[in-house]
């Protein structure tokens, strides 16, 4: 253990201090030039440079790097035993090819991690031997690190700082004084009664890592031989204590912060957020390399969406990345990093809960909005309107004004597939021959399967069946088809719902459920029409009224927009008339199915008026020739869609003129 003082010794010499110090282990230049001076007697630090004589310095805090050039007047001065050889592996010197870095007893260090304005002291430390420690001006220790100690900057009686510049000796803060018996003054407050807190981590073998790279105790020197990975090889202490610091700035980076570098401590405050605990973290990161690193990753990608920005590795990992733009760090060790960030992008694709760019995905069962739209031949907007389904599995950054979509290649592929297997409504309408509306029943009977699934954000429209309940309801349907002679008064499905009035209310069920049970026998009719209900027919009108009868009274569907086709298989005529009779205003343009019901019982098309008079009268009677016959009794049609054809008759005027055809008919036959 040193003493405060060495046997007194009177020297001739002026410019030699009379009690000569030797430097302590682990001892800086600025920690025995302040020991030295109180040894002596000097209050004021700058007295013992002035002796020196080394021209225009007198800031012992810096004298580490100042007195260079000047070894061997200083080491005149303090009388060391080892003389100036001695004295230069105490001294900072700046390094020539790397400016702002300083030899730290053999290591390299950035001159501006040193605490130079204050003294720093360990209070047990103290007690164990009175000389301070260089290690423990480096601003990223706030502890000693062999006791673990907090390290103790200021007065605990009057707060004001340690200094370098006043000495009442190692152990006492310089301002508090007391005169002694012999009536000399003395330090008042020492510091070894005021231990600290000691320093508690879990991963201490780390910490000491990390403090052994830059410790220059002969002590700590000689047994630290840590195992590092091969990468590390031939890269100076200094260099790795640079890269763990690096690291635990990154860990200590605020994540709202939107700058692009790494987060460098200038001020003591910021320098508190390098906590031991992040030192130890960074330290197993090189310890463990490279699966310790993986885990500092997933402790910054945590912090993302606190991080400024929307997607990408900035986003996850962005001070992580600002690593490998760090100049203080060697390149080679940048590589590293940056290898490593891309090989964790890769390992933490699958899972994944944030938005990547392309070249950061790592993932094959992902694909952009973009990607899928010229992949499927899709229009981006109902891909959009598919990402924005909540049934969907999408990726996307919330708050970004332009950013990509992710969705699950798999399940878009099994949406197209399931696209091309349904129908559109307007579609199955036509086919079946019923009013769009009617379907509705049709579903709720279990005779048609309606999609409610995401495909639906693909398709043009809203409503949609699935074909194979199509094609299984029609088949069904045409197997139940009497094979025999169709009764001369047949009438097609269709055209006697419109006669019995029930085209407004949904019947169609009942129809199809009697149909496929075969308690309504229906025939085959041949002709341009091939709607199932149209290309079918009923012995006559009895027997399907007295089946709606059965039934009960059918319940009119909601008031639903139909289009011209369905109007046209209602009326049983083509969308061209449909089409026509909106213009001239018997229908409106937004029809609904009201109001195909009540044009059909107020009006007639000129086909079914031949079939009404051709009924009456037992003659087959075609269509011209109904118009010559109505003309000759003086009725006019209501209307000419077109320049003598399209005719439009009063239903009341023309089952009338039936009527009478049919009583005249009677009398003759009588």
């Amino acid at each position: 253990m040193l003493e405060a003082s060495q046997p007194f010794a009177v020297r001739s010499d002026r410019s030699r201090l009379v009690i000569p110090v030797e430097p302590g282990e682990g001892e800086g230049l600025p920690e025995l030039v302040h020991r030295a001076a109180s040894a002596n007697g000097f209050v004021s630090v700058s007295d013992v440079l002035a002796i020196s004589g080394i021209p225009g310095w007198r800031s012992p805090e810096s004298i580490a790097t100042g007195a260079v050039g000047h070894e061997a007047a200083l080491a005149g001065t303090l009388a060391l035993p080892t003389s100036t050889a001695g004295l230069k592996a105490l001294l900072y010197p700046s390094l020539p090819d790397r400016p702002g870095w300083i030899e730290f007893f053999g290591a390299a260090l950035r001159a501006s991690q040193r605490e130079v304005t204050r003294r720093r002291v360990s209070p047990r430390s103290l007690r164990e031997s009175l000389h301070g420690r260089a290690v423990w001006s480096v601003k990223a220790f706030s502890f000693d690190p062999r006791t673990k100690e907090r390290l103790l900057d200021h007065c605990p009686a009057c707060s004001r700082f340690l200094t370098f510049s006043r000495s009442r000796g190692v152990e006492y803060c310089s301002f508090c004084t007391r005169i002694d018996s012999e009536g000399f003054t003395q330090g008042a407050v020492d510091l070894r009664e005021y231990p600290q807190p000691i320093v508690e981590v879990a991963d201490v073998e780390a910490l000491d890592f990390v403090t052994g790279l830059i410790d220059p105790d002969p002590e700590v020197r000689a047994g630290f031989r840590p195992k590092l990975a091969d990468i590390f090889g031939g890269i100076g202490r200094g260099d790795l204590f640079e890269f763990v610091t690096a690291i635990a700035c990154a860990l200590a980076s605020d994540p709202a912060r939107r700058a692009t570098t790494l987060f460098r401590p200038s001020t003591r405050a910021d320098y508190a957020k390098i906590t031991p605990e992040r030192l130890a973290a960074a330290g197993r990161a090189v310890l463990d390399w490279p699966n310790s690193f993986y885990t500092i990753a997933d402790r910054i990608r945590t912090d993302a969406e606190h991080r400024p920005g929307h997607f990408g590795i900035r986003k996850e990992l962005g001070p992580l990345l600002a690593v490998t733009m760090d100049p203080h760090v060697l390149v080679e060790l940048r590589e590293a990093v940056r290898r490593e960030i891309e090989f964790d992008m890769k390992c933490t694709a699958t899972g994944l809960d944030a938005v990547r760019r392309a070249e950061n995905r790592h993932r094959s069962d992902l694909i952009t909005l973009q990607q899928a739209s010229k992949k499927y031949s899709i229009h981006r907007r109902c891909l959009s309107r598919l990402a924005r389904d909540p049934r969907m599995l999408s990726l996307r950054a919330s708050k970004a004004r332009k950013a990509p979509v992710l969705l699950s290649d798999c399940e878009v592929s099994r949406l197209v597939g399931l696209k091309e297997q349904l129908v559109p409504a307007s579609e199955v309408a036509v086919r079946l021959g019923i009013p769009k509306p009617s379907l509705d029943g049709l579903v709720e009977r279990g005779l048609l399967k309606r999609e409610s699934g995401p495909v639906l954000n693909l398709m043009v429209g809203s409503e949609y069946f699935h074909r194979r309940s199509l094609e299984k309801l029609e088949a069904s349907v045409r197997a139940v088809v009497r094979k025999d002679v169709r009764p001369k008064a047949a009438v097609r499905l269709t055209k006697a719902v419109n006669r019995l009035g029930l085209s407004g209310g949904n019947p169609w069920p009942a129809i199809l459920f009697a149909i496929l049970e075969k308690r309504l026998a229906v025939w085959s009719v041949s002709g341009r029409f091939q709607a199932l209900m149209i290309s079918h027919a009923v012995e006559d009108l009895a027997k399907l009224a007295e089946l709606i009868g059965s039934q009960g009274e059918a319940t009119p569907p909601p008031e639903a927009l139909v289009t011209q086709a369905e109007a046209a298989v209602a009326l049983d005529t083509t969308a061209v008339v449909v089409n026509r009779l909106v213009g001239t205003g018997l229908l409106p343009k937004e029809i609904q199915s009201r109001d195909v019901a009540q044009f059909s019982s107020t009006y007639v098309l000129t086909p079914e008026a031949a079939w009404i008079l051709s009924k009456s009268s037992g003659d087959g009677i075609k269509w011209r020739d109904a118009v010559a016959r109505f003309r000759e009794a003086g009725i006019q049609p209501v209307m000419a869609l077109k320049k003598n054809s399209g005719f439009v008759w009063l239903r009341s005027t023309i089952e009338s003129f039936a009527s009478s055809q049919d009583s005249l008919r009677g009398a003759a036959d009588a």
